[in-house]
């Protein structure tokens, strides 16, 4: 009786993980984006472009981390849920 507690309790904190890997993801990607907005793009004296583009991969990669964490915690939600 014990053992089918502990395992539903595992369940449920592996599921929250995911959860927590999809929210922190996404707000990192919304960082990312919302930085690169802010700290904008200028041409130097000798027609360079400066920018931060480095921020946009990497929020990319957090918005792809963020929708396999979410797909994974609805996966692993509508399976406990029969």
């Amino acid at each position: 009786m014990f053992n089918h507690r502990f395992n539903k309790f595992k369940i449920k904190l592996k599921a929250s993980l995911t959860l927590k890997i999809a929210l922190i993801s996404a707000i990192i990607a919304n960082l990312c984006l919302f930085a690169y907005s802010i700290i904008g793009s200028s041409v130097d004296v000798n027609g360079f472009l400066q920018e931060p583009f480095f921020l946009v991969p990497i929020a990319y990669f957090f918005v792809l981390i963020a929708i396999i964490s979410g797909l994974l915690f609805m996966a692993k939600e509508s399976r406990s849920g029969d």
